[in-house]
């Protein structure tokens, strides 16, 4: 197996670093917004909010974001499954946040909506550009795959299965494969690995 070399691909942690702080700012963004224009107090970041309050909030949302699968590489990339996983991270995440005792702000209980739909909908956006824009193959590592069929099929399998962040460029083989464009692959016998690479 041939790794091609390119300096732009994020990798699997970079990805996830990248989903966690821009999911992050996105809630702030958002809860701002709403308790700046709808005077929702829950997370009034317009005010001197007591540190406590951000803090279990975070909390909270990066716990149910994991135990959804927020973070799952795979259901990131489906703008189906990611929009599940948000919905029901955020609705956990203001449930127990604002039915927190002590360290959590009391309020009128309408703003429970508000707050819910001003997390929502910024992620919501925020992960249609990442699906869109930044989860391409011009981020992905790139890689050519050279062996044998069956043990390229494997791979292949392995790959999808495991949601693996690389993008095949080529397949060189003894046969045609299962799932593999046309343009993809070359038989072993007629490949010019230099032209390929190129």
């Amino acid at each position: 197996m041939y790794l091609k070399k390119k300096s732009n691909y994020l990798d699997i942690s970079e990805r996830r670093v990248l989903l966690r702080i821009f999911d992050i700012l996105s809630v702030f963004i958002g809860a701002f917004l709403a308790s700046t224009f709808l005077e929702v107090n829950y997370l009034n970041l317009s005010t001197s909010i007591p540190l406590q309050y951000i803090i279990t909030f975070v909390l909270y949302f990066i716990l149910f974001g994991n135990i959804f699968e927020m973070y799952n590489l795979k259901i990131s990339s489906s703008r189906y499954a990611i929009f599940q996983s948000i919905l029901v991270t955020c609705f956990t995440t203001v449930m127990f946040y604002i039915f927190t005792p002590i360290i959590t702000p009391p309020d009128n209980r309408i703003d429970i909506l508000y707050l819910f739909l001003s997390i929502v909908l910024p992620l919501i956006y925020w992960r249609i550009i990442y699906s869109t824009y930044i989860y391409s193959p011009k981020f992905l590592k790139n890689i050519m795959i050279i062996g044998d069929s069956s043990s390229v099929e494997n791979l292949m399998h392995v790959i999808d299965k495991k949601s693996i962040q690389i993008n095949v460029t080529h397949c060189v083989s003894n046969k045609m494969l299962k799932g593999v464009k046309n343009s993809k692959f070359t038989d072993i016998k007629n490949a010019d690995l230099i032209k390929i690479m190129n």
